[in-house]
């Protein structure tokens, strides 16, 4: 397995070191969007001639550090984050997370004829926390890497828009920057656009903006495990499996309490919290690595779609639910 780890670990150091320039900083650009671009350049270049050698531990990056990553994510939150703003940021993430799931779901299926899997995916991605989600949830769908891939590529694209769109209608929209900060937490899709987003308005907008983000990023475990049970209540009475939850879920329930109780020095805690994203970014990188420009081709533009609507859902829906609401 060697030589596709370290093919998978040089992707992710290449896209450390991108993501620490200036424009990849003042754009929100995190080290697991360059991962999957570089890998996906590799992939479709030198990696035809080289890719019986690089296979095995590719595969290994995809499944089994993936899921150590999605656990390890658990370092990020803790459930004092709850307690800094209230119960009405929870119970506004968690009308949010089901109204996407299940409109995009309905939407994804029944407009764009786009299969479950993929629908799911988009959604999950629009929904929670942008790539994570998308690569915590493949694993419990079975996705395929190009469906994976797409997925991936269309939350960072609206996410990307969110980034520029939020700051600039801030004027019009009636808002103080902490009432801002909560609608950026709450509808935008990864935590590092939430950062750009909020700081374009006020360094307050973007603290808040976080910690609303942060629960909405904690929601992804219950998710997962209510994605479970559903996908295994909808299979075929004959195909049906004892309940399966993830161990790298309840890994990351654990490991979000060890974070909130456990006194974990602040310089352990960020170098731990680095290496998990190091993880994941190598996890990306042989994502894109088996992700070809071919394949994703036939799977056209409706995936684009969907996450189109949802991107109008989030902005639009999600700034009359803050409304009304908080």
């Amino acid at each position: 397995m060697l030589p596709g780890l370290f093919c998978s670990a040089v992707i992710a150091l290449l896209a450390f070191a991108l993501s620490g320039s200036a424009w990849a900083q003042q754009h929100g650009i995190s080290p697991l969007v360059i991962a999957i671009v570089l890998g996906m350049l590799f992939g479709n270049t030198v990696y035809t001639a080289t890719g019986r050698s690089l296979h095995a531990g590719l595969a290994f990056s995809q499944k089994v550090l993936l899921r150590i990553g999605v656990a390890l994510f658990g370092l990020n939150i803790g459930f004092d984050q709850i307690a800094a703003l209230g119960w009405s940021a929870v119970w506004l993430d968690g009308m949010v997370i089901v109204a996407v799931m299940l409109i995009g779901t309905w939407i994804g299926c029944r407009w764009f004829r786009l299969e479950l899997d993929m629908a799911l995916l988009t959604a999950i991605g629009s929904a929670i926390c942008g790539a994570a989600a998308v690569l915590a949830a493949a694993p419990i769908l079975r996705a395929d890497n190009q469906k994976v891939a797409m997925a991936v590529a269309t939350v960072v694209l609206f996410g990307t828009v969110a980034m520029f769109a939020y700051p600039l209608v801030y004027p019009w929209l009636g808002m103080d920057s902490h009432a801002y900060g909560i609608y950026l937490g709450s509808t935008v899709h990864e935590v590092a656009q939430v950062v750009a987003a909020g700081a374009a308005v006020s360094q307050s907008a973007a603290e808040t903006g976080v910690i609303v983000k942060l629960i909405r990023v904690m929601m992804l475990a219950p998710t997962l495990i209510i994605l479970s049970i559903w996908l295994n209540r909808r299979s075929a009475a004959d195909q049906r499996t004892p309940l399966y939850v993830p161990w790298f879920v309840i890994a990351f329930i654990v490991i979000s309490a060890l974070n909130t109780w456990l006194p974990i020095p602040e310089p352990v805690h960020a170098r731990l919290v680095q290496a998990d994203l190091f993880l994941l970014a190598m996890a990306m990188g042989a994502l894109g690595v088996d992700t070809h420009f071919g394949r994703l081709k036939t799977l056209g533009l409706k995936p684009l779609g969907l996450a189109t609507v949802l991107f109008g859902l989030l902005f639009g829906g999600g700034l009359l639910l803050n409304k009304v609401w908080i």
